[in-house]
């Protein structure tokens, strides 16, 4: 796709998407029709481009079609009303609720429904089991993703609605240690963790803060990050209360672009700083996920806090498409579970319910931008956890979250399949809704597998 048939057809979010450290030449780019380099500063588009017009490789009217229709595009833009740099608002309205929960049901495939096990009652006693059952896959990764004003995890949407539930994790769906920004809390008892940006490392003693905010997400990639009194090398704290609902040994995870050391309570905890490994984080320029555990209790509050240094901190070289400049780095934690256990556990959960819904597939970390699936599996474990449920209970419905095609190697087992795809912000609502018949979903025939004639 070019630069120009996107600016024709789409919006400037799509220019970026298609564009974005995608441009890998001067002269053919231009000529092929790609309007804009992004981001800055150029790398193709400076003096090399001057010098492909001078030197005629380039004409200035091919140069001209290109700023035209970047021209252009700013015009159409300004077309929405919305003034440059206007401040961010909300629009969560009923209505726009309600709308997100009717795609999120009516987008949904039933693949199979053999002996007529769905829809589900209400009133029975129902097993709500798998990774992606507390947490709303409600998009892709990358740039696909984005901050919802809220979501629906088809956990809260399934219980809401029955009278029964019973519950089990089974596996985790999780490639990376899950984000865990939404889990803790500032001091003042806001969700999230309080953030701030200096010019001293942590090892001086009442340094001064230039920056400070509260944020949510704790995948923090400083890419375009700007202000006016940065020095070149800088650094950066994350901050934040952690009460864990169980307990056990939770395992907590650092990548990096740059140095980064994650503190409990005082104690250090994961140090990544020496010995860098490259890895996929912060798409493709961090490090490895560096991981280390710690027995936690129940209800008892724990101070996080993680102190980070930019890249040129860090011992190794930039490396993938956006690295090189201020860096990053990725938080996560999750409890730790024995898969086998936590199978066998469900199953249990399983065989204790009339009705079983379970709950697998990937989500934004498995599909996103910037990386490429290797395979067709399932998360690890999850075809595991599937088998003993559907040993457990034949009633079970199995619902699918992917964006793109996936193996089911107990399909034939399988009595009931749900393709849910990413709903949104009302996923679970719409998850729920096909569950138990409120909307009817797009059906799809199941054709078994043609049997061996040998």
């Amino acid at each position: 796709m070019t630069g120009e048939f996107c600016i024709q057809k789409v919006n400037a979010r799509c220019i970026a998407d298609v564009i974005r450290f995608g441009t890998y030449s001067t002269t053919e780019s231009i000529v092929a029709g790609v309007d804009l380099e992004m981001p800055g500063p150029s790398r193709f588009r400076g003096p090399a481009l001057s010098h492909a017009v001078r030197s005629q490789k380039v004409q200035e009217s091919q140069l001209d079609d290109r700023v035209r229709n970047v021209l252009n595009l700013i015009n159409y833009s300004r077309g929405s009303g919305v003034p440059e740099h206007a401040p961010e608002t909300s629009l969560n309205r009923v209505q726009d609720r309600l709308l997100l929960r009717r795609a999120a049901a009516e987008s949904i495939v039933l693949l199979k429904n053999q002996d007529h096990v769905l829809p589900f009652s209400k009133s029975k006693k129902t097993a709500i089991i798998g990774p992606n059952a507390k947490i709303a896959a409600f998009c892709g990764g990358g740039s696909a993703s984005l901050l919802p004003y809220y979501s629906i995890s088809p956990y809260e949407a399934i219980s809401k609605r029955c009278e029964n539930t019973v519950y089990s994790q089974g596996a985790t769906g999780h490639k990376l240690l899950p984000q865990m920004g939404n889990s803790l809390r500032t001091a003042q008892g806001e969700r999230g963790f309080t953030w701030r940006a200096f010019n001293e490392p942590a090892s001086v003693v009442d340094r001064k803060a230039i920056d400070e905010r509260i944020l949510t997400d704790t995948n923090m990639f400083f890419l375009d990050y700007v202000h006016e009194d940065l020095n070149s090398i800088w650094y950066s704290q994350a901050e934040g209360i952690f009460t864990p609902d169980e307990s056990g040994i939770y395992d907590f995870g650092l990548g990096v672009e740059g140095t980064a050391e994650l503190y409990v309570d005082d104690v250090l905890l994961v140090r990544n700083v020496e010995n860098q490994k490259p890895g996929e984080t912060l798409f493709g320029s961090g490090t490895i996920e560096e991981i280390n555990g710690k027995q936690m209790a129940a209800g008892q509050d724990y101070r996080i806090r993680v102190e980070w240094g930019c890249a040129r901190t860090g011992s190794l070289p930039p490396f993938g498409p956006v690295g090189g400049k201020h860096g990053g780095v990725r938080l996560g934690a999750c409890k730790r579970i024995d898969p086998v256990l936590a199978i066998e556990e469900a199953a249990e959960v399983a065989r204790t319910a009339d009705q079983v819904v379970l709950l697998v597939g990937l989500n934004g970390e498995w599909e996103s931008e910037g990386t490429d699936r290797t395979n067709l599996d399932l998360p690890p474990h999850t075809n595991a956890l599937v088998a003993r449920v559907l040993s457990a209970n034949p009633n079970t419905a199995v619902v699918v979250q992917c964006g793109t095609t996936v193996e089911m190697p107990w399909v034939d087992e399988a009595k009931g399949i749900l393709h849910a795809w990413y709903g949104g912000n009302e996923t679970g609502s719409g998850i729920a809704d096909i569950i138990f018949g409120d909307v009817n979903p797009v059906r799809l025939p199941y054709t078994e597998k043609p049997r061996d004639q040998s």
